[in-house]
């Protein structure tokens, strides 16, 4: 069977087993204090209707902000939000996840989660899951959520732990960062999601999430039918350490905070089936990949930044060292000291020249230099820095 398949099975699994016959308790914090949990007088907190269920039962929940963080407590149970995530939140203190999915089919659908800075990992000092948190799950499920501005060691959006689950058409963004807590010492892996080899994201959309170490976007997860974009990492800024299948990898920076080189901007260790790595970038090697195997994938108009072939820096704009099967390599880029645009390099294998990169890049810098041109200043352009050159 295949992995898309597969993950398509699991889905439909946990949502029929979500509607198995049970109570239903009602959530809504504009209600009148001293309700019990009916349609007629509903709970104002969704964590005093959890306390209240039992296996196979529904919690529904009304719009609004919810200052709360949720633990299922080893429940088999659905919480949903009758309107949506656009307009029901659950807004933590930046004191642990924001919810906790422990349990045998624990259930979320529907709201947006953030503000929440992850549980501590038992024997560490580390914390997992700032937004959510799967732990010891047999089949959680978090579907058609927004999971947003939390932070953790691991997992800054979602983490699991001893857990298997599935994250569903949901959005995983604006996690981890240079803003929250020691953010450069924490050596944070995972900025949207740390899966442990265990979690699966399926038909989700994780953007603009920062790491400090690995995996800006995830790390050792599984994604299938996903949009990996606009994510941060010293290194593998898209995905680290992940299997990824039928999915588009585009517009990550691999930038590491003490402004070292860094390697894979799209992806670093994974293997990816019928992915797109698109307009990557990094610091040293590995534009679109690096150490990777990719199959029937494309690898285009990716970049390393800096390059220095005398100090051995700035290799494979597309791909390095990589494995590649079927797959198609074009328009990536190298932007060396010296002027020079190669295109993908695998391995050890001599650069590529890449004819309209070279012509565009010479366009640019031409137009760089007329326009800056200052003899006995400014007088040579070395890639993208003027140098001065004193009493000439």
């Amino acid at each position: 069977m295949s992995f898309a398949r597969a993950s398509r099975c699991v889905v439909s699994i946990l949502l029929a087993g979500s509607a198995n016959a049970g109570t239903t308790w009602w959530v809504d914090i504009a209600a009148a204090p001293g309700g019990n949990g009916t349609q007629a007088a509903p709970l104002r907190s969704i964590q005093s209707a959890i306390d209240r269920s039992q296996n196979g039962d529904t919690v529904l929940v009304a719009p609004g902000v919810y200052h709360e963080r949720l633990d299922y407590v080893l429940r088999s149970i659905r919480v949903a939000s009758t309107d949506g995530a656009a307009v029901t939140t659950i807004r933590g203190d930046r004191d642990g996840s924001v919810v906790r999915l422990k349990g045998g089919q624990p259930i979320l659908e529907g709201f947006t989660v953030e503000n929440g800075s992850g549980n501590v990992v038992p024997g560490t000092w580390k914390t997992r899951g700032g937004g959510v948190l799967f732990d010891d799950t047999v089949s959680g499920l978090v579907i058609r959520c927004v999971i947003r501005g939390n932070y953790a060691d691991e997992g800054d959006g979602v983490g699991a732990l001893l857990a298997r689950g599935v994250v569903y058409d949901s959005v995983i963004e604006h996690n981890g960062g240079p803003g929250t807590p020691g953010y450069c010492q924490s050596g944070d892996n995972g900025g949207g999601a740390y899966g442990a080899g265990t979690l699966w994201l399926a038909e989700c959309t994780i953007r603009s999430n920062n790491a400090s170490i690995e995996g800006g976007g995830a790390y050792r997860a599984l994604l299938d039918r996903c949009i990996v974009e606009g994510n941060r990492a010293a290194e593998g800024a898209g995905v680290s350490r992940c299997l990824v299948f039928d999915s588009i990898v585009q517009g990550n920076v691999s930038s590491s905070c003490d402004g070292s080189l860094s390697w894979g901007g799209g992806a670093l260790y994974s293997e990816l089936l019928r992915c797109q790595l698109l307009y990557n970038s990094t610091g040293e090697a590995g534009g679109g990949a690096a150490f990777s195997t990719l199959r029937s994938t494309r690898v285009s108009e990716n970049s390393v930044r800096y390059a220095d072939f005398w100090m051995n820096l700035g290799r494979g704009g597309g791909t390095f060292e990589c494995t590649l099967e079927d797959c198609v390599v074009d328009f990536n880029t190298i932007f060396d000291t010296a002027m020079e645009i190669v295109g993908s390099l695998s391995g050890d294998e001599p650069p590529l020249k890449n004819e309209r990169a070279v012509r565009n890049a010479w366009q640019a810098y031409t137009k760089l230099a007329d326009e800056y041109y200052d003899p006995g200043h400014f007088t040579t352009i070395m890639g993208f820095e003027w140098t001065a050159i004193g009493g000439y």
